[in-house]
């Protein structure tokens, strides 16, 4: 079975980068370009073996959408790479007391 991975990332060419990376390690890259899309794919696609997740995407905190995936019992299991060329302290210590369970 091949490695799958939801990649939710706004910003086009950061999103091709990262899928070319990504199928270069043989993974099947699934995309959303926004918190819509995201919302919509997890309720129709099996659960992937992971999710890189842009936390400044448009129409809603990435920090939310962190919370849907993690509320969703097909899918709060999924390990999740945050990723933000903003993100500071105060956004790491977010991700981690939003997760339940381990995060790595």
């Amino acid at each position: 079975m091949s490695q799958t991975t939801l990649c939710i990332e706004d910003e086009k060419d950061t999103g091709n980068l990262i899928q070319r990376i990504l199928e270069h390690e043989e993974f099947c890259v699934t995309r959303a370009r926004a918190d819509r899309q995201a919302s919509c794919l997890i309720e129709i696609v099996l659960p992937p073996t992971l999710i890189r997740l842009d936390t400044v995407v448009p129409y809603v905190n990435g920090f939310e959408l962190f919370g849907v995936l993690c509320r969703n019992p097909d899918w709060q299991h999924m390990p999740i790479m945050t990723v933000d060329a903003n993100c500071g302290e105060l956004d790491t210590q977010q991700t981690r007391t939003k997760k339940p369970g381990p995060m790595w």
